[in-house]
């Protein structure tokens, strides 16, 4: 099965109901891709005009940081492109369903080595998920981020 297969609808019941399966195997293809950088797959799970919230700390200095999806995944394939020995992993998940929609809190950790630098990342992500035209798009992320 492929990634965008998994961006999909599939599974039993009908196509318009959301259930904790799908999120979950919707979230194991997004971590598939995070792991892979693969910032087109990663387009293609978000929705057109989701909402991104950037919170970052790094070493004491906060900033806030709205995008678009345009702007994100160019950020993603700048930082992406640099990254070597790159290790992700998501944990202390929790999936709440809504209607048509999942809230995911997930804690976040990344590893990297960039420009011959150890970097390590905590992230604690919030993602909306929706049935858009019957398939799973990220629809809303707030990540609260220390480096």
């Amino acid at each position: 099965m492929t990634l965008l297969t998994l961006f999909g609808i599939s599974g039993s019941g009908s196509a318009s109901e959301l259930t904790e399966s799908k999120i979950n195997t919707f979230i194991d293809a997004l971590n598939i891709t995070i792991i892979n950088l693969s910032t087109e797959d990663y387009a293609k799970a978000l929705s057109d005009s989701a909402s991104i919230t950037l919170h970052i700390n790094m070493e004491g200095t906060k900033q806030s940081i709205p995008l678009s999806k345009r702007d994100y995944i160019s950020m993603l394939k700048q930082s992406w492109r640099l990254y070597k020995k790159y290790t992700y992993r998501r944990s202390n998940l929790k999936i709440t369903l809504r209607d048509n929609s999942a809230t995911v809190i997930s804690d976040i950790h990344e590893n990297m080595i960039v420009q011959q630098e150890n970097i390590s990342g905590h992230s604690r992500e919030e993602l909306t998920i929706e049935l858009v035209n019957n398939k799973l798009l990220i629809t809303k992320i707030i990540n609260h981020t220390g480096l």
